[in-house]
């Protein structure tokens, strides 16, 4: 997945849906767990050699949830577990 690529999913999750109430949906979002899901199962590489899956496979299945949802607000949660 190339630049131009997840550029294009940016754009389209930007679309926005006429609502009545602010609070009528809200998807909650695990970040850290979403990313690993995809870092582990999706083995994007890009022109440096770095592994990229992670965020592509993020912004891929963020993208498929807000289709599939159609929130009013997203909300974000990166935990990290200690040792």
């Amino acid at each position: 997945m190339n630049r131009k690529e997840l550029l294009q999913l940016l754009e389209t999750m930007e679309q926005e849906t006429p609502v009545s109430n602010k609070h009528d949906r809200v998807l909650l979002i695990d970040g850290l767990n979403l990313f690993f899901r995809n870092f582990t199962t999706i083995k994007y590489v890009n022109e440096a050699g770095a592994h990229v899956g992670g965020l592509g496979g993020f912004i891929r299945s963020l993208n498929f949830l807000i289709k599939q949802i159609q929130p009013c607000q997203l909300r974000f949660r990166y935990i990290q577990l200690k040792n």
